[in-house]
């Protein structure tokens, strides 16, 4: 099997709180000392990638300052929706005045800043780009938690589904023929049903929405193209995955749901990092210890065992690879610590 460093783009799924924005940082790092330029992309919304890595990563990925010392470099950013939205809406519109008038419109400002769902998977026009713009050696992508993450691997082109049942045609027609027949009491109609929509956006008539959306059509056809390539990215030979868990029993769980899903999506063979695993040595020497000892030697006990159960279940899943990474009992909260933990950790060294 190649090396994780071999492959074009490396996601990282995983639940909550188990390390995996720490995965790909660290996993980045590694990369970078080996000489890659590393893309770092997360659309966790927790955002603690820009907080381990003590910058502001709203916009594009920034280049990060590791020393002479490393011969790679890594961009890092988090996702800043309402500047991808309008990116895309620059690119994707043949004229500047129907630019101006969609990026003004009241409607567009409230769904480029307030709202989620479709507006969130057109983040990974970031990952395309990175992926397709030929700067980086790897893009590394830190997903979502839980089944967030399947989302983003199933639906990236959310908006085909808008063109292909061709709702815009369905909404805007019969506006247009209302129009030209002077029906007003259609309209009428349906600035009442309209409701808090009007009050939130101000837009009082439907004529304005209907405008809105002829506008907006060039920019959901070019979603559309964006997600089917980013379809095939995902499915591309040469992008990995990586299912991070820790040996909490929650976790364990969320991982094998998560894990399976992910096979059964068509996702095949991806490796595994479990975090914060007790060093190995005391893992063998508490082999031999009687459950019963202790009520601490217990709980460590049990912690082996669902490591255990984890690497078994996921041998009979995947042929990837099995990372421990062990708990090193502090926080990886700053470059300087990841870095210190990414090349304390010889075992990922040896096996990404």
């Amino acid at each position: 099997m190649k090396s994780l460093l071999d492959s074009k783009a490396v996601v990282f799924i995983g639940p909550g709180g188990v390390g995996k924005t720490t995965s790909a940082v660290v996993f980045s790092l590694l990369a970078a000392w080996q000489g890659k330029k590393v893309g770092l992309l997360s659309i966790d919304p927790s955002k603690r990638l820009a907080s381990a890595l003590g910058m502001d990563l709203k916009g594009k990925p920034k280049l990060l300052d590791m020393g002479p010392e490393v011969k790679g470099t890594i961009h890092a950013g988090v996702v800043d929706l309402k500047q991808i939205f309008d990116d895309k809406v620059r690119e994707f519109s043949k004229s500047q005045a129907k630019i101006d008038k969609i990026l003004a419109h009241p409607l567009y400002k409230a769904a480029s800043t307030n709202l989620s769902g479709p507006v969130e998977y057109m983040s990974l026009a970031r990952f395309q780009e990175m992926v397709d713009g030929g700067e980086f050696d790897i893009v590394v992508l830190d997903t979502p938690p839980d089944h967030h993450a399947l989302d983003f691997l199933t639906r990236p082109n959310v908006l085909a589904g808008f063109m292909d049942k061709k709702i815009i045609q369905w909404m805007v027609k019969p506006f247009a023929l209302a129009g030209r027949l002077g029906l007003g009491k259609i309209f009428s109609m349906g600035e009442k049903l309209m409701g808090g929509l009007a009050q939130i956006t101000g837009i009082s008539t439907l004529h304005k929405f209907a405008e809105f959306v002829i506008d907006l059509q060039e920019v959901i056809e070019g979603f559309h193209r964006l997600g089917t390539r980013t379809l095939a990215i995902f499915a591309d030979k040469s992008t990995r995955f990586v299912l991070v868990s820790s040996v909490n029993h929650d976790r364990v769980y969320s991982i094998k749901s998560l894990g399976a899903k992910l096979i059964e999506l068509g996702f095949t063979n991806p490796d595994l990092i479990i975090n914060r695993c007790l060093p190995q040595q005391v893992t063998d020497e508490l082999g031999e210890i009687p459950v019963g000892t202790s009520p601490i030697l217990d709980e460590m006990g049990q912690r082996i065992q669902r490591e255990k159960d984890l690497t078994k279940w996921f041998s009979g899943i995947s042929s990837g690879r099995i990372i421990r990474a062990e708990d090193i009992g502090t926080e990886v909260d700053s470059l300087e610590s990841l870095t210190k933990f990414a090349l304390a950790q010889s075992q990922l060294n040896s096996q990404v």
